[in-house]
C-alpha cells in the first residue's frame, strides 16, 4: 500500500513537472488566456519556457534530479538522504546531456565540478 502511494506521488510529480514546463515565465493571466483556463494535458513547451525543445510529457531538470536522488538513496544500505547520496545523484545527472547541457546554470555547474573534484571556479556571467 505504501509503495503504491510513493509510486503514485512520483508519477504525479513527473506529470506536474512536464505540464508545468509549458507555463514557465507566463503570468496567471497569460496561462488562462493561452490554455483556455489552464493546462489540462501534455503539451510541448513554447518559446517562453526554459524547456523549449522538450516533447509533450517530457520531464525537466526538476523531476530528473528528484528521480536520480531517490534512486541513489534507495541504492544505499541505510536508505537515508545524505549529502553524499545527493552529490552522487547530481554527478550522475551531470552525465545526462539531455538535462545538464540544457538546464544547468553556472552555480549548478560549479557545484558539480566541485563534487567531481575538478578545480573549476565559477565564471562570471558575460556583461558583468
Amino acid at each position: 500500500m505504501m509503495e503504491q502511494k510513493i509510486l503514485g506521488s512520483l508519477a504525479y510529480a513527473a506529470m506536474g513537472d512536464a505540464m508545468g514546463a509549458v507555463t514557465e515565465n507566463l503570468s496567471f493571466h497569460q496561462i488562462r488566456e493561452m490554455f483556455n483556463g489552464g493546462v489540462r494535458d501534455f503539451q510541448k513547451p513554447g518559446e517562453t519556457a526554459f524547456a523549449l525543445g522538450n516533447e509533450a510529457g517530457q520531464v525537466t531538470d526538476d523531476f530528473s534530479q528528484i528521480y536520480l536522488i531517490i534512486k541513489e538513496v534507495l541504492g544505499t544500505n541505510d536508505q537515508q538522504i545524505t549529502t553524499e547520496a545527493v552529490k552522487e545523484a547530481m554527478i550522475k545527472w551531470s552525465n545526462m546531456p539531455i538535462y545538464f547541457n540544457r538546464f544547468a546554470g553556472p552555480t549548478t555547474r560549479s557545484a558539480i565540478a566541485m563534487y567531481k573534484g575538478e578545480s573549476k571556479k565559477m565564471q562570471p556571467l558575460a556583461g558583468r
